[in-house]
C-alpha cells in the first residue's frame, strides 16, 4: 500500500506508475467510479482513503509514483503529489548469522587459533545490510578490522552480506564480538549477535591448580578472579588432565558450564544446562555436590586491562557412616571397653568413605602391661562409590593383667586437617563385671529414649515417649526382665519382634487419635486422614542468594537423611510441628512407599540398644524443644545430641518455635520453616475432615470464613483454622466477630457450652461456676511464660493441688487441659523406667489466653506505678507472645491503656500497637487512623534481621495506609529486599509487600556484599511507579551496576523527575543517559547528606574514598550531614583525623549532627582512644549526639581531658554494648562517669567489673576478645 492523506477529501483521483508526463494512469476514481488498466488488470486497487493498494510486490514496482487530486468544493486546481517507492525484502533469518553458532541464543560461545576467522552473514535482503564486527566491553563498542562482501541473486532482487574479521593475537583470553547490522529499513528483527570467543593463544602457558576437598552433598564454592570482569567463562573438564607436576595442561577440551557478561548494553548469565549458578563476584555456587562434580574447573575472566585464569581441582569427599572408625564388638561411640583375652584378634573398619584413606591402630598411652600389635589383612572394597576399609590386627598381652592398656584405631586422610577420626578402646583382662557392665549399658539406652516428654526414636523410624493411656507396669517377655538381661546376650529373636510390635503399637495409640476439637472427645481420626502439606520453606543460609526455597512436601525435608544430620523444623505455635511429627510415626508404621521412612529390612535380634545400633539408620525426632524444660542446661543428653557430642550416627529432626532455637545446634544444621496453610490447604482439609466432599457445605463454610474480618492472619495457623472450620461448619457466627480476643472467646464458650449440654441439670450450675473462677489457672498460665521458663508441662497432683478438683476436672474434661504419661528414667528405683503423669495446655495459645487474664487484672489493678507496669511487661517480649498482649488488650480496658503506652515507648512497638489497638473493639476508626498516620509519617523500616511479627505488623499498616490514602514518608528496607515479583516486592521472611500508591522514597540497603543487577533498578523503579507520590529512590550501602540501560526506564519515571540517589559512591543516576554522575554541586550535596552516610569496613577503599569526599565536600560547602554512621570501621584517632581500619584518613568534619560508631564485635576501647573520638567530634559546632555500639568503655574519663565544649552544648555520649535494641549507658560529661539508662545513678566501679565480665563472656567468640584472648596467654595486650 503506498499510504496518502487527502486532508479534505476527494472528488477525482488519479494514480500513475509514473511522474505523468506522456503517460496514463493506471487507475482513476471519478466519484464512486473505478477505471484504468492496472484497476482492471488487477494489479492495483483504491483504499477507502485514497492510498493505492499494489497486489504483489516485485522490484518493478521501484519507481516513482504520482496522484493527482481535486475536490470540487475545496479545491481551484488539481493538486499533484510524487512519492519514490523502494522495494524491500526481509531476510530469511531475522538477525546476524554468525557461522561458528548453531542458532541465534542469547549468546554463544567458541574456540579459535591463530588462524581462525568469524564469518557474520544476512542473506536475501532488499535494500542490502551493512554489517561490521565490534568487540564489545563494559563502557563500549571497537571496531575491529573486517572484509565485506556482497552478491546480488536473483536479477538483483535481493542482495547477500558476508562480513569475515581475523581475530588477532592481542585479543584477550576471552571476549565478547558482536556483528552488527547498520538495519536503517528495520529488515531485521535483532540487529545484532553476539559469540564469546576463547583465545588459545593464552593458553599455552602452564596454569596453577588449587585443590577444594568439598563434602559430598554440601554447597559447593569456587572463587573466580575475585574483581567483576567483562567476559567471565566457567569451563569443567571431562577428564581430570593433570600432569605429574599437578599443572594442568590447557582447558581447551573442558566443557562450557556458565557464561557471565558485563557490559555498557545488558548484563545477564547463560547457564548451559548444569545446575551451577554464580554469586555477584563470579564464584561458581552448587547447592548439593554430587561424586560426578569432582574433576577440574577454570575460570576464565577478561576485562580492559586484565586477563585472569583461575583453575580449581574440587575432590569429592564423604565422612564414613558411622562417622568414626568401628570396632568389631564395640557399640558405644569411638570409645568403648572389651573383656579380652591374652591374645586375640582385633578388626577396625571405616564403612562409606570418600576418597581412599589409611586406617591403622596404635598403642597410646598405658601402663601395667605391655601389648604387641601386628597386621594380620588389609582389605578395601568399593560399595556405590563409597570405600569399606577393614584393618585386623593380631594382638599379646604381656605381663601384669592388674590394668588395661589402651589402642587408638585411626584414619589418615589425603591432607592432614582432613578426617579427623579416631575410636579408642580399652583392652581388660578381668571378667568379673561384665554382667553389671552390660546392666548398665542396657540402662543407658533405655534412659537415652526416655531423657524428654517430647522425644520418638525412628530405627528409620521412631521410638515414642509420649503415650495416650499407657500401662506403668514394665513388661517381662517368657518370664525374662528385658531390663536386666546383658547387652551382649543374643538370640532373643522374639523379644525384638515383640519390641518392635509393641513399640509400633504404641505409636498408633497416638497418631491413630487425633482430636481436631479437643473437647468433642468421640470424634478422633488417623492423622493421615487430616494431614495436609501445609507450606514449607527451606531456609537458604548463603547470603547472596534468596533466603527462602518453597518445598512442595515434607519429603523432600527427609530426603536429605542420606547421612546423620540435624533438621531444624520451625513454627510458630499453632502451624503444624506435632501434626507432621505424628505423619512421620505413622508413615513409618505403615510403611508408606512414598515416605524416605520406610520399614528397616536389617534389624538386628537382640534388645533395644543392639535393634538401635544395627539399624541401618536412626532418626530422632525432638518435636516441642521450645516447651523443652532443660533447654537451658549444656550437660542433658539432649544438649549433647545436638552438638554432635552423643550419637554422632543418628539423625535428629528437631521442632520448634523460630525465636527458641537451641544455641548448639551446629552449622551444619539444615533449617525449614513451616509457614501454615493457604488457600488450597485450607479447601483440602475441609473436604478430608470437615464435610466428607459435600460441595454445599465446603462452600458455606468457606463464605463463613472470608466473611470475618479479622481471621486473615490467623487461618495460616492449621491449628485455629482446623478449630474454626469445624466450629463454623455447626454455627454462623462466626462472621460477626471483628478481633482476634472475640474469635477467641468464642472459641473458648464453645468448649465450655459443649460440655455443659451434656451435663445433667443438677451439675450446670456448679460447672458454670467452676468455669469462671480460673485466677490460679491464669496465674499459672502467666508464670509458665515468664522469666525464660517457658514451662510446657506439670506434675499432674501439683497442678491438681492448685486449681483444686473441680476446676481441674472441668478443664480436662472439656479439653484445654491434657493429661499425658511420659516415660522417666528414675535411678533410684528398683525399676528405673516408670511413668508419669503430666499436664499441659492443648495448646500453647491456650496458655496465652489464660495468660492474658492475669495480666490483664493485673494491670487494672489501682494505684500501679509505672514502673510496676514496666517491670511486668518487661517480663514478656510482645513479639514472642504477640497474643498475651493482644488478648489482655481486648479483655481488659485498663490494662489496654497501659499496654499501648508501654509499647509506644519503641519505634518497633509502635507497629505493634497498632494489632492491639484493632482489639478494643470501641474505639474508633478514626483512632485507628490517626495512629497509623502517626506511625508513617516517619521512616518505616523493614529489617530483614526482624521477626516475621514485626514485619507482618509493619506491612499491615503500610497496605492500611495506602488503602486510606495516607502518604507514606519513606519505606526503608534494611537487608530485606530480595526481588521484584509482578507488582510486590518479596522480602528474605518470604512476606510479600504489595504496590503502595502512596509511599514517597523508598531507601534500600543489601546484605553485606550482595550486588543489585539492572534488572532489580528498573523493577524498583516500577514497584515505586504505583505512587503518584513517589519521588526518591535511594540506594545506601549496596554495590549496583555502572550504569542502567536507558531504554529500560519508564518514561513516565523520566517525566516525573523521579531523584535516584547511590549515597556510598555520592552520585546521582542520570535518567536520560542511564549514567551515574558525580555530585559536586551543594544541592546534590546537600541531598545526598540529608539521610545517614555511612562507611563500611566491608566496602572497598574506592566506595570508602567516594564517602569521605562527600563528607569533605558537604563541610567545605557549609551543608549539613544528618548522621555519619561508620560500621565496623573506626580504627582510631590520630592527629585530629579518624583513621579508618582500610587505612584512609577521614578528616575533621565541621557540619555533621549525629555520629554512629558500630565498632567490631566485642572491641574494648581505651581511655585514650573514647578521649581521640570526643575530641574529634567536638570540631563539629552542630554535632549534637555520638552513640557507640557493642563495645566495652573504659569506667571512667578524666574530666580535664573532656573538651568543655561539649558539656555547655548539652551534646549526648551514648554506650551501648550490646546493640540499640538493648540498655545503654549515658556519659556525664561534668563527672567524665556513666548513668545508667534513664536512672541518674552513676556507674561504680565494682559494677563496671561486671559488665566487663558479663561483656567480655557475651562476646567470647568475636574475633575481637579471642584476640585478646592469645595475647594475655602470650603475657601481651591489646
Amino acid at each position: 500500500m503506498i499510504q496518502c492523506s487527502f486532508e479534505n477529501g476527494f472528488n477525482v483521483l488519479s494514480w500513475y506508475n509514473s511522474t505523468r508526463e506522456g503517460h496514463y494512469p493506471v487507475l482513476t476514481y471519478d466519484n464512486f467510479d473505478i477505471t484504468g488498466t492496472g484497476y482492471l488488470s488487477g494489479d492495483y486497487n483504491l483504499s477507502h482513503d485514497g492510498s493505492l493498494l499494489i497486489r504483489n510486490v516485485s522490484m518493478l514496482n521501484d519507481r516513482i509514483y504520482a496522484v493527482e487530486k481535486l475536490h470540487l468544493l475545496y479545491d481551484t486546481e488539481v493538486v499533484t503529489h510524487q512519492i519514490v517507492v523502494q522495494t524491500i525484502a526481509k531476510p530469511i533469518y531475522s538477525y546476524p548469522v554468525i557461522e561458528q553458532c548453531s542458532n541465534n541464543d542469547e549468546i554463544c560461545f567458541t574456540q579459535i587459533t591463530s588462524t581462525a576467522i568469524l564469518n557474520c552473514s544476512v542473506s536475501k535482503t532488499r535494500p542490502q545490510v551493512s554489517l561490521s564486527w565490534q568487540r564489545r566491553s563494559t563502557y563500549s563498542d571497537r571496531t575491529l578490522p573486517f572484509t565485506v562482501t556482497t552478491t546480488v541473486e536473483d536479477n538483483a532482487e535481493s542482495y547477500n552480506s558476508l562480513v569475515i574479521t581475523r581475530p588477532s593475537d592481542n585479543l584477550p583470553l576471552v571476549s565478547l564480538l558482536v556483528c552488527k547490522a547498520d538495519d536503517i529499513r528495520e529488515l531485521l528483527a535483532i540487529d545484532e549477535s553476539s559469540v564469546v570467543i576463547e583465545n588459545d593463544h593464552h593458553l599455552d602457558v602452564p596454569i596453577g591448580v588449587t585443590q577444594h576437598y568439598v563434602e559430598r552433598y554440601s554447597p559447593l564454592r569456587l572463587p573466580c578472579s575475585g574483581v567483576q570482569a567483562d567476559v567471565v567463562v566457567w569451563k569443567r573438564a571431562v577428564d581430570n588432565i593433570i600432569n605429574n607436576n599437578n599443572k594442568i595442561v590447557t582447558p581447551r577440551d573442558m566443557d562450557i558450564l556458565l557464561i557471565t557478561i558485563r557490559n555498557w548494553r545488558n548484563n545477564f548469565t547463560r547457564s548451559y544446562g548444569t545446575d551451577f549458578t554464580t554469586a555477584y563476584d563470579d564464584t561458581l555456587l552448587l547447592k548439593q555436590t554430587e561424586l560426578e562434580h569432582q574433576g577440574l574447573y577454570v575460570c576464565l575472566t577478561s576485562e580492559i586491562t586484565r586477563t585472569d585464569v583461575k583453575m580449581n581441582e574440587v575432590i569429592v569427599f564423604a565422612y564414613p557412616s558411622p562417622p568414626y572408625p568401628v570396632v568389631e564388638g564395640c557399640y558405644n561411640d569411638q570409645f568403648c571397653e572389651l573383656d579380652v583375652q591374652r591374645e586375640g584378634n582385633l578388626t577396625c573398619s571405616i564403612l562409606g568413605i570418600l576418597p581412599m584413606v589409611e586406617l591403622n591402630c596404635n598403642i597410646t598411652d598405658g601402663h601395667g602391661y605391655h601389648v604387641t600389635l601386628t597386621k594380620q589383612d588389609y582389605t578395601v572394597t568399593v560399595n556405590e562409590d563409597m570405600f569399606d576399609i577393614h584393618v585386623t590386627y593380631m594382638y599379646e598381652i604381656l605381663g601384669s593383667t592388674e590394668s588395661r592398656r589402651s589402642i587408638k584405631c585411626f584414619v589418615i586422610g589425603p591432607t592432614p586437617d582432613m578426617f579427623n577420626l579416631s575410636t579408642e578402646i580399652n583392652l581388660i583382662l578381668s571378667i568379673d563385671d561384665i554382667i553389671d557392665s552390660d546392666m548398665q549399658s542396657t540402662r543407658y539406652i533405655w534412659g537415652l529414649v526416655a531423657f524428654a516428654a517430647f522425644v520418638f526414636v525412628i530405627a528409620v523410624s521412631t521410638l515414642a515417649i509420649r503415650k495416650a493411656k499407657p500401662s506403668p507396669s514394665v513388661r517381662k517377655y517368657d518370664g525374662i526382665d528385658p531390663e536386666r538381661v546383658p547387652m551382649i546376650k543374643s538370640g532373643l529373636d522374639a523379644v525384638t519382634t515383640t519390641f518392635m510390635n509393641e513399640v509400633k503399637a504404641k505409636y498408633e495409640s497416638i497418631y491413630a487419635h487425633v482430636q481436631p476439637i479437643p473437647y468433642i472427645k468421640d470424634t478422633m481420626f488417623c492423622v493421615n486422614n487430616v494431614f495436609v502439606e501445609g507450606a514449607i520453606e527451606s531456609i537458604q543460609n548463603n547470603k547472596y542468594q534468596e533466603s527462602l526455597k518453597p518445598l512442595s512436601s515434607h519429603s523432600e525435608i527427609l530426603s536429605t537423611l542420606k547421612k546423620p544430620r540435624i533438621l531444624c523444623i520451625q513454627g510458630e505455635p499453632g502451624y503444624g510441628k506435632t501434626t507432621l511429627a505424628l505423619q512421620l510415626l505413622y508413615e513409618w508404621c505403615n510403611r508408606n512407599p512414598r515416605s524416605p521412612l520406610r520399614d528397616d529390612s536389617s534389624i538386628s535380634t537382640n534388645l533395644v540398644g543392639d535393634i538401635l545400633r544395627k539399624c541401618s539408620s536412626v532418626l530422632f525426632v525432638l518435636d516441642g524443644y521450645d516447651e523443652y524444660p532443660d533447654r537451658d542446661k549444656s550437660s542433658t543428653d539432649i544438649s549433647l545430641i545436638l552438638k554432635r557430642e552423643l550419637l554422632q550416627g543418628v539423625s535428629v529432626i528437631l521442632t520448634t518455635r523460630s525465636c527458641l532455637l537451641p544455641t548448639e545446634l551446629t552449622p551444619q544444621t539444615e533449617h525449614f520453616r513451616l509457614t501454615g496453610f493457604g488457600e488450597k490447604q485450607r479447601d483440602q482439609y475441609i473436604r478430608r475432615a470437615v464435610t466428607d466432599d459435600d460441595r454445599e457445605a465446603i462452600e458455606r463454610i468457606k463464605i463463613q470464613l472470608q466473611r470475618n474480618p479479622v481471621l486473615g492472619d490467623l487461618l495460616q495457623v492449621p491449628l485455629l483454622f482446623v478449630l474454626f472450620a469445624h466450629m463454623a461448619s455447626k454455627s454462623e457466627d462466626f462472621q460477626m466477630l471483628t478481633s482476634v480476643t472475640s474469635v477467641f472467646r468464642f472459641m473458648i464458650s464453645c468448649f465450655h457450652s459443649h460440655m455443659q449440654n451434656k451435663m445433667a441439670d443438677e451439675n450446670v450450675e456448679s460447672f458454670q461456676t467452676a468455669g469462671n473462677q480460673h485466677s490460679e489457672l491464669n496465674i499459672v498460665a502467666f508464670e509458665s511464660l515468664v522469666d525464660g521458663k517457658q514451662s510446657s508441662s506439670w506434675d499432674e497432683s501439683s497442678l491438681r493441688e492448685r486449681l483444686g478438683e473441680d476446676l481441674y476436672r472441668q478443664y480436662l474434661r472439656i479439653g484445654i487441659l491434657v493429661e499425658e504419661e511420659i516415660l522417666t528414667d528414675n535411678p533410684n528405683s528398683l525399676i528405673h523406667l516408670q511413668y508419669k503423669t503430666k499436664v499441659r495446655f492443648y495448646h500453647k495459645l491456650f496458655c496465652e489466653w489464660y495468660a492474658a487474664h492475669y495480666l490483664g487484672d493485673f494491670l487494672s489493678t489501682g494505684n500501679l506505678e509505672n514502673s510496676d507496669v514496666k517491670k511486668e511487661l518487661c517480663k514478656m517480649d510482645p513479639f514472642e507472645f504477640q497474643y498475651v498482649y493482644r488478648f489482655a488488650c481486648g479483655l481488659n480496658r485498663d490494662a489496654f491503656d497501659k499496654i499501648i503506652s508501654y509499647l509506644q515507648d519503641s519505634d518497633e512497638g509502635q507497629h505493634f500497637a497498632i494489632l492491639c489497638i484493632l482489639e478494643q473493639e470501641g474505639k474508633s476508626a478514626h483512632y485507628t487512623l490517626q495512629a497509623v498516620k502517626e506511625l508513617v509519617s516517619k521512616s518505616v523500616e523493614l529489617n530483614g534481621l526482624h521477626s516475621r511479627l514485626l514485619q507482618r505488623s509493619k506491612i499491615q499498616i503500610l497496605e492500611l495506609a495506602s488503602k486510606k490514602e495516607i502518604p507514606i514518608t519513606e519505606l526503608r528496607l534494611v537487608e530485606s529486599y530480595v526481588r521484584i515479583q509482578k507488582d510486590s516486592l518479596v522480602l528474605r521472611s518470604g512476606l510479600l509487600l504489595k504496590g503502595l500508591s502512596t509511599v514517597a522514597k523508598i531507601g534500600i540497603t543489601t546484605e553485606d556484599g550482595r550486588k543489585l543487577t539492572e534488572d532489580d533498578v528498573i523493577g524498583i523503579l516500577k514497584y515505586g511507579q504505583h505512587s503518584n507520590s513517589f519521588q526518591e529512590l535511594w540506594f545506601y550501602n549496596c554495590p549496583l551496576p555502572q550504569s542502567v540501560n536507558p531504554d529500560l526506564i519508564p518514561k513516565d519515571i523520566k517525566s516525573r523527575k523521579i531523584e535516584v540517589l547511590w549515597v556510598c559512591v555520592a552520585s546521582y543516576l542520570d535518567l536520560q543517559s542511564g549514567q551515574w554522575i558525580k555530585a559536586d554541586d551543594p544541592d546534590k550535596i546537600a541531598k545526598l547528606c540529608s539521610d545517614i552516610v555511612m562507611i563500611d569496613n566491608d566496602n572497598d577503599t574506592s566506595i570508602q574514598k567516594a564517602t569521605i569526599q562527600l563528607l569533605e565536600d558537604a563541610s567545605n560547602h557549609n551543608v549539613p550531614v544528618f548522621k555519619l554512621y561508620m560500621f565496623e570501621s573506626f580504627g582510631n584517632v590520630d592527629g585530629g583525623n579518624i583513621v579508618l581500619r582500610s587505612g584512609l584518613h577521614l578528616p575533621a568534619l565541621t557540619t555533621v549532627e549525629w555520629i554512629e560508631l558500630d565498632t567490631e564485635e566485642g572491641r574494648e576501647l581505651t581511655q585514650e582512644e573514647i578521649v581521640g573520638i570526643l575530641n574529634y567530634v567536638n570540631m563539629s559546632d552542630r554535632l549534637m549526639d555520638l552513640q557507640v555500639f557493642v563495645c566495652l568503655m573504659p569506667a571512667s574519663i578524666p574530666v580535664d581531658l573532656i573538651p568543655s565544649k561539649l558539656e555547655s552544648r548539652n551534646v549526648t555520649v551514648r554506650w551501648y554494648p550490646y546493640g540499640i535494641r538493648k540498655y545503654n549507658y549515658r556519659l556525664n560529661l561534668k563527672l567524665g562517669q556513666w548513668q545508667k539508662n534513664q536512672k541518674e545513678s552513676l556507674l561504680t566501679y565494682e559494677e563496671h567489673v561486671y559488665e566487663t565480665k558479663i561483656f567480655r563472656k557475651s562476646w567470647r567468640n568475636s574475633a575481637w576478645q579471642k584476640k585478646r584472648v592469645s595475647l594475655n596467654d602470650a603475657g601481651t595486650s591489646l
